[in-house]
């Protein structure tokens, strides 16, 4: 389901459901800027914007390093 940011930040559980606009939501596509991505021992962090709003996301790092070199070169 391509969302926006916006749209993101009204989802709701419903017993244990999320929903938007009364419509289940299990995965999402959303298309936005990186604008910064900070780096930790366990993930990464990167906050993306799309014009709406701005989102903060998690990568988590596997333990052989191979979540860092796969988003490695989002910037």
């Amino acid at each position: 389901m391509p969302v926006t940011v916006k749209q993101i930040n009204q989802i709701v559980e419903d017993d244990g459901v999320n929903k938007l606009d009364n419509v289940e939501v299990f995965s999402i596509c959303l298309v936005g800027t990186i604008k910064s991505v900070e780096a930790h021992a366990t993930n990464m962090v990167y906050r993306i914007s799309d014009g709406t709003g701005l989102i903060e996301c998690k990568a988590y790092v596997d333990k052989d390093g191979a979540s860092t070199s796969k988003f490695g070169d989002c910037q």
